[in-house]
């Protein structure tokens, strides 16, 4: 015996309501983060943590400030970081290159919890992962210019020139 098939109007109504309960757990994750990070701008404690993390972030190409959405990013989702960024401006190139950092190198206390129960070497994992996302950033930098404007790129984005 078959089930009978919906029709478009019982498709269209359940995908609609699991959209808005998607569309919805992402809010609660973002708006969050957006608050957080645009009440902290706010505050003396973001400028010192940013300037803290500025020669590495010089290293990779980017803004002092990138810092935040990947720290949010390491340790928690890559939707709080999304809202992270969103009340940061940076460039489009800026944007990729982070991306790519948090797409190598997220959600680590999860997923590393996981890997130290499986009786792994979790610390270098964990040290792995973020030293090639950030190296993944810079290589975007130095070897693509991307974000050439920032830390003299200019030399390694006129290099690939003709």
């Amino acid at each position: 015996m078959e089930p009978t098939p919906a029709s478009p109007i019982v498709i269209t109504r359940r995908g609609l309501m699991r959209g808005l309960r998607l569309f919805v757990t992402l809010l609660k994750v973002m708006v969050p983060a957006y608050i957080a990070v645009s009440l902290l701008k706010q505050t003396p404690f973001l400028d010192a943590a940013v300037q803290a993390v500025a020669p590495l972030m010089r290293w990779v190409g980017l803004p002092p400030s990138a810092a935040i959405p990947l720290v949010v990013a390491f340790s928690g989702s890559l939707y709080g970081a999304i809202g992270a960024m969103q009340s940061l401006h940076f460039t489009p190139e800026q944007i990729t290159q982070i991306a790519v950092v948090m797409l190598i190198a997220h959600n680590l206390i999860v997923e590393l919890s996981i890997t130290a129960r499986l009786r792994t070497r979790w610390v270098l994992i964990g040290l792995f992962r973020v030293t090639a996302g950030l190296s993944m950033g810079a290589l975007l930098h130095y070897a693509f210019g991307f974000n050439a404007h920032a830390s003299g790129g200019e030399a390694a984005f006129a290099s690939l020139r003709p």
